[in-house]
């Protein structure tokens, strides 16, 4: 009882295995079966394949759509009208990866990519480091 109480207690990105909290709209590899929660929120059947779609969306935000600030990026990843504080998530994110809200990044670096995925899953969810080092560097490279 107490496993399953838990599992209620999770921010929906954990509970769903997709901690980016991404959306329908791709066909990612390893989504569940069915593919969503019932609220429009993608599942995966793995952390590693959910941060690995995270990573994914946020390296194609450079490389397909050339955006390439943290302003740029999290304004199309998470935009005002779907209920976001962009302003302090992009706040959050610049102060996490050390650079100003304009500044030209580079999200094919897996440093960089990395960072920016941290940040991303600590404000989807909560604070805190849910992921070891490991699980981040896997889904890092598996989307590079």
């Amino acid at each position: 009882m107490e496993n399953a109480l838990s599992a209620l207690t999770l921010p929906r990105g954990l509970r769903n295995k997709n901690p980016g909290n991404l959306r329908p709209g791709s066909q990612w590899q390893g989504l569940a079966s069915p593919p969503t929660d019932g609220q429009n929120y993608l599942v995966f059947v793995s952390d590693h394949y959910g941060l690995r779609a995270a990573a994914l969306n946020l390296k194609n935000q450079q490389v397909k759509h050339g955006l390439r600030t943290v302003r740029a990026i999290i304004t199309k990843y998470a935009p005002a009208s779907d209920n976001n504080n962009t302003a302090a998530y992009i706040a959050a994110v610049a102060k996490r990866l050390g650079v100003g809200a304009d500044a030209q990044i580079d999200m094919t670096s897996p440093a960089t990519l990395e960072r920016f995925l941290r940040a991303v899953v600590s404000h989807e969810n909560g604070r805190g480091d849910y992921y070891d080092d490991g699980t981040y560097s896997r889904a890092v490279q598996a989307a590079l």
